[in-house]
């Protein structure tokens, strides 16, 4: 289960970039733009990309909408894993080409006689668009195409064993009755599992929350699984091994936080 659940929690944050002139043009790094960032119909800008919480283990892209017909979207390039630091990706290019939108971006990697953190990282990088596009290529510079990771559960559920990945709907409401919350945030992403008494035992919904949006005003969350427990040794275990052990918080008082510990010492 560890090793699965890790793709959700390590990035390495992109360096933030500044868009400049484009349609199949480099893409400026010192900031200056005289005119809007314009590839064919398309409008663009390089994202702070440390909001966007699903990462690839392998090379891919995927697209993130928002609620909006008319709202931007976000094309979000993952390098894959990484068993270090050291490696990044960033947006080179932007252009029209043959009718669809092409995104190059180059990969650099840790030069042989450089020390990194040995850290596991899954470099990306995030391109906004004013809307998503009918056709859409990306490639590095060598010319190699980027995989396109249609939906969520294609995206993550290839590198987890859970077979019950879904998003959860936008007026989805956590069902009443849990006895404990445990929760742990990771730079303004939350993971959560909310428990459940059943039977003898424990139901655990285990739910990772993300922004909508950069300014953190609006937040997705998306069900990842659930799983039941028969003590609470287990559900403690549970949650250390979906990461949300970081407090627990009970419903009579959601103002107060405890030791994830405590958990096995209440009458629950």
């Amino acid at each position: 289960m560890k090793k699965g659940i890790k793709t959700l929690f390590y990035a390495l944050t992109a360096f933030v970039l500044i868009a400049g002139i484009a349609t199949g043009c480099k893409v400026q790094n010192n900031g200056a733009s005289a005119d809007k960032n314009i590839a064919g119909d398309y409008e663009y800008e390089i994202e702070i990309s440390g909001w966007f919480g699903m990462f690839c283990e392998n090379p891919g892209y995927y697209i993130e909408t928002t609620d909006g017909p008319n709202d931007p979207c976000y094309v979000i390039i993952c390098s894959g894993e990484r068993s270090c630091g050291g490696y990044d990706i960033r947006i080179d290019e932007v252009g029209i080409k043959d009718g669809s939108l092409v995104i190059t971006v180059e990969e650099t990697s840790p030069g042989p006689d450089t020390t990194c953190p040995d850290v596991i990282n899954y470099p990306y990088c995030v391109l906004k668009l004013n809307k998503v596009p009918e056709q859409l290529r990306i490639v590095d510079k060598r010319g190699s195409e980027f995989k396109k990771y249609d939906v969520f559960d294609e995206r993550i559920q290839e590198n987890l064993p859970y077979k019950d990945l879904r998003w959860l709907d936008k007026d989805y409401k956590i069902p009443e009755g849990w006895v404990a919350l445990f929760r742990k945030d990771f730079d303004g992403q939350k993971n959560e599992t909310y428990v459940y008494k059943d039977g003898t035992g424990y139901k655990c919904f285990n739910i990772f929350v993300a922004p909508d949006s950069p300014d953190l005003e609006k937040w997705n969350h998306r069900f990842i699984f659930e799983n039941t427990c028969s003590s609470k040794e287990e559900v403690i275990n549970a949650a250390e091994d979906f990461r949300s052990d970081g407090v627990m918080i009970l419903p009579d008082d959601q103002s107060k936080s405890y030791p994830v510990s405590d958990f096995a010492k209440k009458d629950i």
